[in-house]
This record gives C-alpha cells, structure tokens and sequence, in this order.
C-alpha cells in the first residue's frame, strides 16, 4: 500500500492508516482481500476493499468525501458506506457529510478482477473541510488524503494452468 498526501499530512507506517497533519485528524486505511486472486475467466473473480475512515482528532470535519479510483483492469462492481451515500459512476464516490471528532465510517467496495495477469491497484481519495462555513466544493481550505491498496492477480502456482506451457492447449 502506499500514500500520497496533500494539505500536508503523515504516514503512521507502512500498512498503517494516513493521516492528515493539519485541521481535522482524519486518518484513513485501505485493505484489500485477497491480496493475490486468479484472472477472471469463464468464471468472474472478485477483490473486497474495506476502508476506514476515522477522525481521530476533536475537531469535526465537514463535507467529507471518497473518491475510488480503479486501474490495471479492475472494474468497480459495487460500494457502500456505512453513512452518507454512494455512487457507482463512471467518477464513483461516497458523500459522508460531517465526520464529528471521534466518529468514524466505513467504505466497502468489490472490483471484479482482469482476465489477464498483472497488478491492480484501487486509490481511495477521502476530502473534507475544516470549517463548517465552508462549502462542498474544493477550495485553499480543503485537505485530502490518499491512499491505495496494491492488487497481484496472477494464476496460483501449481493450478493446472501453471503445468501448461504458454501458447500451448490441451484437450480432455
């Protein structure tokens, strides 16, 4: 997983949640499950994405939002939240409104994997405001931070798949 932060902000540590460094202590973690999953074929396979999003500090945030951003082949099937409302987009996102301080919220999300080996990665982009004056629209006052989650989708060693040489087919 890894971390892009603007508005300034802190990674805890690899793995762990970000956090924002200035306004609202809005720290956010993306895992998804499983980490390594087989190409879809004539049977669609799936990778489950949970988010938290938590507001660790005192100071509440306003117009608090998740952005999903999908690549390497992944296509977004479905998303939820545990408040607010959600999505499902061709620019898909959560509106979760006021995050007060000590409050949190969860967003799932399942994207239906390739037919193809290689890694994909899901980018969840959570904004919120630090003044309950501000309006819901970005503005100087509005920080983000990001996070994503890495995806390996690849044949499991020793499927039949893997004892077949490239190019080559096999009848039965």
């Amino acid at each position: 997983a890894g971390a892009a932060l603007i508005g300034g902000g802190t990674s805890s540590g690899a793995g762990g949640p970000v956090c924002s460094a200035s306004g609202p202590e809005i720290c956010v973690d993306l895992v998804g499950t499983p980490a390594i999953v087989a190409p879809s074929g004539d049977t669609d396979h799936y990778v489950n994405y949970v988010a938290h999003i938590a507001n660790d500090g005192s100071q509440s945030a306003t117009h608090t939002g998740a952005d999903i951003d999908l690549s390497g082949g992944l296509v977004l099937d479905s998303v939820t939240s545990s408040g607010g409302t959600c999505s499902l987009t061709a620019h898909p996102t959560c509106t979760l409104g006021k995050l007060a301080g000590g409050a949190d919220a969860i967003v799932e999300f399942t994207a239906r994997v390739p037919t193809t080996e290689g890694t994909g990665k899901a980018t969840l982009t959570v904004n919120f405001d630090e003044r309950a004056s501000d309006g819901p629209t970005p503005d100087p006052k509005q920080d983000t931070v990001i996070v994503d989650e890495d995806t390996t989708v690849k044949i499991p060693d020793g499927s039949a798949a893997t004892f077949v040489p490239e190019g080559a087919s096999v009848s039965l």
